[in-house]
């Protein structure tokens, strides 16, 4: 899709050309990412997986629930009941890892021709961050930590970073996008209010889906600075 430059019409204000050209500027750029198809497709796959791991987890966690309930009846001792939840969380985060490093990897391998090892390092890092939560959340005896997301996706793309750090120049700029990102998240989060579960829900995958774009562009633009 082209957009072809606006003509200045004569006599017009400075002021309002001078706006007229910036947001040309602006679609011109949007336009040109989204018609990308490695950061549209990109953005896109993260969101599916995101929608499938709001999804998965409350499946696994019935079905080990009716497991136990089967086995042991409805007497089941509340230390079982916690080990399902770490056990339900745990195959929730791994289940995340496969899915979004499958799809990632497919479309990283078209473009980029980058190799499976992302799709393993992505499960690794989703691995390490449920760890690192799981022994933070023990350490302040809260069975909730609000920044979860947040060092989840550091804790993966730091472990991506060990790959991408062999391919592409500056590729810790990486690590900065998805930490940038996720602090928006939660700046903006506590600014909407996260009581206000239908405002603070669209806007989380809105947020989810530009980021996912922003992910992408960074990967698109790395890719101009192989090593």
């Amino acid at each position: 899709m082209v957009i072809s430059r606006p003509s200045r019409p004569s006599g017009s204000c400075e002021g309002r050309w001078a706006i007229i050209m910036y947001i040309y500027s602006i679609v011109k750029i949007v336009i040109r990412y989204l018609t990308n198809p490695l950061i549209f497709l990109f953005g896109f796959a993260d969101l599916f997986a995101y929608f499938l791991f709001v999804i998965i987890p409350p499946v696994i966690n019935s079905f080990l629930n009716n497991i136990m309930v089967a086995l042991y009846g409805n007497f089941i001792d509340k230390s079982y009941i916690a080990q399902i939840d770490y056990v339900a969380s745990l195959m929730s985060n791994v289940l995340f890892g496969v899915i979004i490093g499958f799809i990632e990897w497919r479309i990283l391998q078209k473009y980029l021709h980058i190799s499976l090892k992302w799709m393993l390092l992505t499960i690794l890092g989703i691995i390490l961050g449920f760890d690192i939560n799981i022994v933070i959340s023990r350490l302040l005896n809260a069975d909730y930590f609000p920044y979860e997301l947040f060092i989840l996706w550091i804790a993966i793309s730091v472990i991506q970073l060990i790959y991408l750090h062999k391919l592409f120049k500056q590729a810790e700029i990486w690590v900065y996008i998805n930490a940038i990102g996720w602090i928006v998240f939660y700046i903006i989060g506590a600014a909407i209010g996260y009581n206000n579960i239908i405002v603070f829900g669209v806007m989380s995958w809105l947020f989810i889906l530009l980021l996912s774009f922003a992910r992408g562009i960074t990967l698109n633009e790395l890719s101009k600075y192989k090593k």
